[in-house]
């Protein structure tokens, strides 16, 4: 019988809501049970014995034709049946199909008896099946419970979520709901547009009224009060936020995109580092915080976008100065780690709220909203951040304690790295 929690994540990742379509199942299970209850007291003996054996158990060598039961036999197959999603399941070493949906029959144009033992690879031309196997890989080493990709089948993008079924005394098996997903991507495709064309629009009137507005700040244009300066302060600092949200809104469309150049070179970590905190000493001036940046004396190299991990530092420098009381000091730290080298940007400020730290790097996510708006991002700089480090091959993540500080640490492989033909 399948464990109906785990199907439930498969159609429904939240763990609440997982619970509650599991509740709807086991209702729906329990209904069935007394209909196949019902039915099993017209069966023969040796027919209500097959009807009661376990479906989802690979056969015993003494199995037979009459003992070992059909699918369609099982209650579980009809919750199955009536998904408008496709359905396999199939066998995790050997990727063969053990059972499909009406949806997926419809779908692939196979029926049940011919898709029955063939490779999943076999009826669907150009799937990734290394991918696959990886993430089956997972599954059934136990490091996650469910694994979701995309595929393409024909000219159509899927999503599937797997998800392991084990069973006693039995390899285990796979389920594998595909969900066409032709519409979502034009949805979003058609987005992506209408937002890149928006933020390029708005991106060269609000810098030429940025230009201007210093103009009229430096006194090119004649003197100006006291008053009148102060309301042009305002006005460019907001003209500032908006350019930091266009701009931040553009790399996620390159990145979504994978337009943007991503060329590794090889590069001294710590001189690296030491010359990102120059570059936003100025800005910790602004906010009476200091910058300070050590590491060893050995030199530790590692593959890295320039531009790309300037801007992740500088995300994670800025915010970390603006959360430290003035007179504090915010230090990047470079070290060897057990994966390669470890870049830490600590401050000493008010911290992180628990509730937002699952969020944090979800897009348009700020863990600090009842503060000075000056002080407020756009959002989106943490998940621009770990994209970029994922680029590189590493990970991103942080520690933090109320009233205490945050440490923020960014974990580079420092070898086995395809560099660019540009590097030294």
């Amino acid at each position: 019988m399948f464990d109906l929690v785990t199907y439930a994540r498969l159609i429904m990742p939240d763990s609440e809501t997982s619970t509650d379509v599991a509740s709807v199942l086991v209702a729906s299970m329990v209904l069935m049970s007394l209909i196949a209850f019902e039915r099993r007291k017209t069966l023969s003996p040796a027919g209500r014995r097959a009807y009661q054996a376990p479906m989802l158990t690979a056969p015993s060598p003494t199995d037979t034709v009459d003992t070992y039961p059909h699918p369609q036999q099982d209650p579980a197959y009809g919750i199955l049946a009536a998904l408008p999603d496709e359905v396999y399941v199939i066998d995790a070493a050997s990727l063969e199909i053990a059972y499909l949906n009406p949806a997926a029959s419809m779908s692939s144009g196979l029926r049940m008896e011919d898709a029955v033992g063939k490779p999943l690879n076999a009826v669907f031309d150009g799937f990734d099946l290394p991918s696959i196997q990886t993430r089956i890989g997972r599954l059934v080493a136990g490091a996650s419970q469910t694994e979701l990709c995309e595929v393409s089948h024909g000219d159509r993008p899927f999503e599937v979520k797997l998800a392991l079924q084990p069973f006693p005394n039995a390899q285990p098996r796979i389920i594998a709901a595909m969900r066409d997903i032709s519409e979502r991507k034009r949805a979003e495709q058609e987005m992506a547009d209408f937002v890149s064309t928006v933020s390029h629009e708005l991106r060269s009137p609000m810098t030429s009224v940025k230009g201007a507005l210093n103009l009229i700040s430096s006194g090119v244009a004649g003197p100006i009060t006291d008053r009148a300066e102060a309301m042009v302060d305002m006005a460019q600092r907001n003209v500032d936020r908006l350019l930091r949200l266009i701009n931040d809104v553009l790399d996620l469309q390159k990145l979504d995109a994978g337009m943007m150049d991503m060329s590794l070179e090889r590069v001294d970590v710590l001189a690296f580092c030491q010359d990102v905190i120059v570059a936003n000493a100025g800005y910790g001036h602004e906010f009476g915080v200091g910058l300070s940046c050590s590491g060893p004396r050995e030199p530790i190299y590692a593959a890295i976008h320039r531009d790309g991990m300037t801007q992740v530092l500088t995300n994670l420098l800025s915010n970390a100065v603006k959360f430290s009381p003035q007179g504090q000091s915010v230090e990047l730290i470079v070290a060897r780690h057990e994966t390669g080298v470890r870049l830490s940007v600590t401050d000493h400020g008010i911290g992180i709220p628990p509730e937002a730290h699952d969020k944090l790097f979800a897009r348009f996510v700020q863990a600090h909203t009842k503060i000075d708006r000056q002080r407020v991002g756009t959002g989106l700089g943490l998940n621009i951040a770990k994209t970029l480090v994922e680029k590189h091959g590493g990970n991103i993540g942080f520690t933090s304690e109320i009233g205490v500080g945050t440490t923020f640490f960014i974990d580079l492989p420092t070898e086995d790295v395809t560099l660019s033909p540009a590097s030294p």
